[in-house]
């Protein structure tokens, strides 16, 4: 599985986690409703555990995923400052 997967599933799953909706994150990240499902599911299986508790209404974290979204958080907001300071490095050079 290439990191490229692993950072999407942390993104799919915060989006998830502050919307409270699988529709609501498809929408925010411009992809389908099942692509998130997907991605959220395999993340729990490679995980071994729940990160969110779906009901008909709604979706809400579990224990690990209130947990683990304060992780993923951290490691999405250094790769946007990775990102972006690479990206000033290369308008620098230019």
């Amino acid at each position: 599985m290439a990191k490229s997967d692993n950072l999407n599933r942390l993104a799919y799953f915060v989006a998830v986690f502050e919307t409270g909706s699988f529709t609501l994150a498809a929408e925010r990240l411009g992809v389908g409703k099942s692509i998130v499902s997907r991605q959220i599911t395999q993340l729990e299986r490679e995980l071994g555990v729940f990160l969110l508790v779906r009901t008909t209404r709604k979706v809400a974290p579990s224990k690990a995923g209130q947990v683990f979204y304060m992780r993923c958080r951290k490691i999405l907001a250094l790769a946007d400052q990775a990102f972006a300071e690479m990206s000033r490095m290369k308008t620098a050079l230019q």
